[in-house]
């Protein structure tokens, strides 16, 4: 979901309407504390995102050759080659998997997440 569409949902939340319609928004009931406090959720929820991010490459990085391993078990169209080239890199998998299965991004970091979790690395 992009940006844009956050602020609007969240500007929904805090004024109880819909404000997807410039014409229907009354730009006083929303103060602006509320535009800052919107921001800055937005922003530290933006944070968690990359610290995910941060903590499942050193998972991956941390259990690589355990991972290795369970790899090509749980997608078979994977090469020896390619596990070798990722050398524990979580964005060289995800591209892998990605042009291998035609996952999108949102579907693929699920199923690595699933994967992880289901083998008890995270």
């Amino acid at each position: 979901m992009s940006t844009e569409k956050n602020v609007v949902k969240a500007k929904e939340e805090v004024i109880g309407e819909n404000v997807r319609n410039p014409a229907d928004q009354d730009h006083s009931k929303i103060s602006r504390g509320c535009e800052r406090w919107i921001q800055r959720s937005l922003f530290l929820n933006q944070l968690n995102n990359r610290g995910d991010k941060i903590m499942t490459n050193d998972i991956i990085k941390g259990h690589w050759n355990e991972i290795k391993g369970k790899l090509k078990k749980n997608w078979g169209k994977l090469t020896d080659d390619e596990i070798t080239q990722m050398q524990g890199s979580y964005d060289e998998l995800k591209g892998v998997l990605q042009k291998k299965y035609g996952y999108q991004k949102e579907e693929v970091e699920h199923k690595i997440d699933r994967f992880l979790n289901e083998n008890k690395w995270k």
